[in-house]
């Protein structure tokens, strides 16, 4: 009470003995006055580029490009009268309608009760998703002095994503030509159009694609031919070749992988088992190599989200080390301390870092689904460390139906869903798992079997994140020889069972890629 009055009877100075005061300036120095003289009892303000925003408030943080990893630092001060607490247990909610994702991560614990005037540095990292804006409701739960909500919004535009394309490669059995298809995707209906074809020679044993950093060029190689061959995709899905190409004398590649925050691609060569790096320059033309690196036998490759570090993993028979390399902006490999792997009944081969956590997840498998010799029922996690190092396996997350036969591990761009193809019982199973990012588990969303067969050959999210594609072959070659399903992701990281289109034909399909524009 003794508090209203006092500001009550400055109030009533101010109106009476300072009529005067009209420009906007002093105008604004006695609004901000009034505003320090009354603060609520329970307030938090957020602090963001020098600027205070009360509960209620939209930060404006920026721009982004589509689920590229930006971070904010802010600043969350007790600007009220009194001292504060925050559940320890739902310390805070997020509401959106993005499928993108938002982190926040403090610099240290909150104390039990915060004081008046308490500053705590967090930092806030975001992932948006492909729509122009991106805002995400961060509810702050207080339990004392009373219980209450405290609500702020950030917003965020992002650089939108375009995959206007699906490109196929493979070995025609009609006509007996290794090719590179191109079909208009709509991002929309998730309905691919015609087919544009273009040969490329006689029929190899293999093929494979990669896409540039910003969508426009798509990289092939035939395995057992020396060139590596440039490719522009256009508005409508039309494929012309790049002026230079095709890059000569590089035969026997088996993979070939995109580095994230670079303008280059690494290569595996299947016969030496070593790695090279190729750059590109902005017209999609390759200029140069750098290697060999050595490797290992059939090595499962993966790279960190950032670009900076390579891990990879020997055959399936062969132990479970893993050896991290780091990835030097000049192209260059730098070999790091091996991981030894002391569990020896874990086959860990396929893996997958984190975008937003310091993990890398690895899906113990069998190369005999039913098989009941190996792990094929966990996901593993192990921290990843600064200078690139690995530690031991921490946490195992169980998941159930023993004797799946895994070939694939992906993560949806938004760090949030995790998608396994494998192999049970002669069908092609793809399964879901979700990634909570505040509890830091892995637990399953869902599991759905596609079609008969025994062979995935890739799975890839498109850049957008709307779209799951998996892309199967059979053994013997009769109508269909290969399938490419496209299915749409719903909001929670499922997907719609049917797919939202598919391309069967009479060839062996050995690898896609999303195109853009």
């Amino acid at each position: 009470m003794k508090k209203f009055l006092a500001v009550s009877t400055l109030m009533s100075l101010i109106v009476c003995n300072l009529p005067e005061l009209q420009s906007p300036t002093e105008t604004t120095f006695i609004s901000l006055l009034l505003r320090s003289l009354i603060r609520p009892p329970i307030e938090l303000s957020i602090i963001y580029n020098g600027a205070e925003y009360k509960p209620g408030s939209t930060i404006e943080l920026g721009s982004s490009q589509a689920f590229v990893k930006k971070t904010s630092d802010i600043i969350l001060k007790v600007t009220g009268t009194e001292n504060i607490s925050i559940d320890k247990t739902n310390g805070y909610s997020i509401e959106t309608t993005s499928i993108g994702t938002i982190d926040l991560q403090a610099s240290s614990n909150f104390p039990d009760v915060l004081p008046v005037g308490f500053e705590q540095n967090v930092s806030v990292i975001t992932l948006p998703d492909s729509n122009l804006t991106n805002e995400w409701k961060f509810n702050l739960n207080i339990t004392s002095p009373s219980v209450t909500t405290l609500s702020y919004t950030f917003k965020l535009l992002s650089t939108d994503v375009k995959p206007g394309a699906i490109i196929l490669s493979g070995n025609s059995s009609v006509g007996a030509e290794n090719f590179v298809s191109s079909y208009l995707f709509n991002t929309t209906s998730g309905i691919v159009g015609l087919e544009n074809p273009i040969a490329v020679g006689l029929p190899t044993t293999s093929s494979r694609l990669v896409r540039s950093r910003d969508n426009k060029y798509i990289f092939f190689n035939k395995e057992n031919v020396t060139d590596l061959r440039s490719f522009r995709v256009n508005s409508s899905a039309g494929v012309s070749e790049v002026a230079g190409s095709p890059f000569v004398g590089f035969t026997n590649i088996r993979e070939l992988i995109s580095i994230p925050n670079q303008d280059r691609f690494l290569a595996r060569n299947g016969s030496s088992d070593a790695y090279y790096t190729f750059a590109y320059d902005s017209n999609g033309a390759i200029g140069s190599s750098t290697g060999p690196f050595g490797g290992l036998c059939s090595a499962y490759t993966v790279l960190s989200p950032n670009g900076d570090y390579m891990y990879i993993t020997s055959a399936i028979a062969a132990n479970s080390d893993i050896i991290p390399y780091r990835l030097n902006s000049d192209g260059n490999l730098t070999a790091i301390a091996t991981q030894t792997e002391l569990d020896l009944t874990n086959r860990t081969r396929i893996h997958l870092k984190s975008k937003l956590k310091p993990y890398l997840y690895t899906a113990t498998h069998t190369n005999l689904p039913g098989a009941n010799n190996f792990k094929v029922n966990k996901i593993l996690r192990r921290d990843t460390r600064s200078d690139g190092t690995l530690g031991q396996v921490d946490t195992y997350f169980d998941l159930p139906n023993v004797g799946e036969s895994y070939q694939r591990f992906i993560a949806h761009p938004n760090d949030r869903y995790y998608y396994l193809a494998g192999i049970l019982g002669g069908q092609v199973r793809i399964k879901g798992l979700k990634h909570d990012l505040s509890s830091e588990s892995i637990s399953e969303l869902f599991s759905y079997d596609i079609i008969n067969s025994n062979m995935v050959r890739n799975i890839k999210v498109s850049p957008d994140g709307k779209y799951l594609a998996i892309l199967v072959g059979v053994t013997t070659c009769g109508p269909p020889c290969s399938s490419l399903f496209i299915h749409k992701i719903k909001s929670d990281g499922s997907i719609n069972t049917s797919p939202s289109t598919s391309i069967t034909r009479t060839s062996n399909f050995d690898d896609f890629e999303w195109g853009g524009y």
